[in-house]
């Protein structure tokens, strides 16, 4: 682990004291931070990606308090979502801002499901962009590409997502590509899915796609790297409190 010992070299030149922890399973940081003794940390550094930071916010949401420890995150993964947000893109970045005490409030999201809650910091997708993240998972050794490479396919199939979605108590219903719903800017490699969303206004901003053509999704892809996306009257972007989707009422499944 390279990068575990330099980034430590590089802190303990900064004057702290380093304790790491290196990742044993996906999922490890959540099931460790939930119940880690943390009465000596005044920080804790994340080496790693926005899945990585995923497991850790989580793992503290499960605690019964909510430690009071600020959190950096060392731009580590292969899109880095969040750092893209913060324009803080490399490590000499990180340690910058680490050293003058830079710290910001960020919002996250309750997630609620029939099997679960989780909390996200970043995005939470429906249909399309969910099939997308999935296969781009098994495409990690192409890098920052790997989002790009594994949207295109998927567009050509032309899959439809039948749901009721409800964005503060305004409801559509029908067949959809995809919903986003986005605490930051970015998703996956440098893509401005949302370029209105901020990371403290107490809102989502929530992308909703009703099913298409494929090729008109085609052309609106180039333009989710400069986020002229949203100008297209293919799609309904909104600033909300509250979403519910639900593809059991329509489907009549049990979901």
């Amino acid at each position: 682990f390279p990068w575990v010992e330099w980034t430590k070299e590089a802190l303990t030149a900064q004057h702290w004291q380093v304790a790491t922890q290196v990742s044993q399973y996906k999922g490890f940081f959540t099931d460790y931070l939930a119940s880690a003794s943390l009465e000596s940390i005044t920080m804790i550094g994340v080496l790693g990606g926005d899945g990585t930071m995923h497991e850790v916010l989580n793992g503290l949401m499960k605690r019964a308090v909510f430690p009071a420890i600020p959190i950096i995150l060392f731009p580590a993964g292969t899109g880095n979502a969040f750092n893209h947000d913060i324009g803080c893109l490399t490590m000499t970045d990180s340690l910058s801002r680490l050293e003058k005490g830079q710290m910001k409030e960020v919002d996250i999201f309750e997630v609620k499901t029939p099997h679960e809650t989780i909390f996200a910091f970043n995005v939470l997708g429906f249909g399309l962009v969910s099939q997308i993240n999935a296969t781009s998972e098994r495409l990690r050794w192409m890098g920052g590409l790997r989002y790009s490479i594994a949207a295109l396919p998927h567009i050509f199939k032309n899959p439809r997502f039948r749901a009721q979605v409800e964005v503060d108590g305004q409801i559509w219903e029908g067949d959809f590509f995809f919903v986003l719903i986005s605490n930051t800017i970015h998703t996956g490699k440098s893509m401005k899915m949302s370029p209105k969303a901020l990371l403290d206004d107490g809102f989502l901003d929530v992308m909703i796609v009703p099913h298409v053509p494929f090729w008109h999704l085609l052309r609106l892809f180039p333009l989710i790297f400069s986020g002229r996306h949203i100008n297209s009257s293919l799609l309904k972007y909104i600033k909300a409190k509250q979403i519910k989707i639900n593809i059991a009422k329509l489907l009549g499944d049990k979901v």
